[in-house]
């Protein structure tokens, strides 16, 4: 509910949302959408859980608005957000999406700034914020986020950036807070790190033409670091060797990924409870 009252709370009144049910079996959830009364919000029910694409592309095409601005239920707006997003895109027509600054809270709390990002940067960890604005008719030109099943693993908003930069899309920092999200003991799901080489590995052969040569292995060699460092503390030796594995075959092409791939290999043995290995 606090993201709703963040969101009632805006310094400008003209807005839409949409709210989309997916599926849910959480009483307390159902009672709290049963409970909106205001006429600017707007609730679509799943009659299936479809994961969050789905669930994105549903409000949207629900949706009037030339500009989309997802809000996660958990996350916040600071009382100033919309007002900026739209002032944002009015003094630039040439932009397609802006990636802002934001704040973490909860669990962590601090101010992140985002760095001016061309590709390169992107494909090096720095991805832009899953909720970042963008311009619908941008949404409209890439055919919506990709709902393929192995992407309800996770990294829903890195493939539909990709997508859009692939159709030529524009991106521009934001260098103002609009964003406040809530940061979580769980935040970062270990099924999706566990399956992240995979979903990178889908992504990378969706978006050749982005992903080519050292960006393509760079990309996938993090994949797998992350998926070894999951299946390691786990102690599922299987999917530990395989990923092992994979961050040595993506790590022949530059001096730098070795460098990382040893790093990444050695640091977490050191934390690995005894038996798990």
């Amino acid at each position: 509910m606090k993201a709703l009252e963040s969101l009632c709370g805006q310094s400008i009144c003209r807005w839409e949302c949409m709210v989309v049910d997916d599926a849910s079996t959480d009483q307390v959830t159902l009672d709290v959408l049963k409970s909106i009364a205001d006429p600017r919000v707007r609730v679509v029910h799943h009659a299936v859980n479809r994961g969050l694409a789905a669930s994105r592309n549903t409000g949207i095409g629900n949706s009037s608005a030339p500009v989309i601005f997802p809000l996660d239920c958990d996350d916040e707006l600071p009382a100033d957000a919309v007002v900026n997003v739209i002032s944002a895109f009015a003094a630039r027509p040439d932009v397609d999406l802006f990636y802002p600054d934001y704040e973490r809270f909860g669990e962590e709390n601090e101010v992140v700034v985002t760095p001016e990002m061309d590709f390169p940067r992107m494909v090096q960890r720095h991805f832009p914020l899953a909720t970042s604005p963008f311009r619908r008719v941008a949404w409209e030109k890439v055919g919506g986020l990709c709902e393929d099943e192995i992407i309800r693993l996770g990294m829903e908003d890195v493939e539909f950036h990709y997508a859009l930069l692939e159709s030529g899309a524009a991106f521009a920092h934001l260098p103002k807070v609009i964003y406040r999200y809530r940061t979580t003991p769980h935040s970062l799901s270990d099924r999706m790190q566990l399956h992240n080489y995979r979903i990178r590995r889908f992504i990378a052969d969706r978006h050749r033409s982005l992903l080519q040569g050292y960006l393509r292995q760079e990309f996938l060699q993090m994949g797998a670091i992350r998926s070894y460092r999951v299946s390691l503390a786990s102690g599922n030796k299987q999917s530990m060797i395989s990923n092992l594995v994979n961050i040595i075959r993506h790590s022949l092409w530059s001096p730098r990924m070795w460098w990382r791939a040893a790093w990444n290999i050695y640091q977490p043995l050191k934390r690995v409870p005894e038996g798990h290995v």
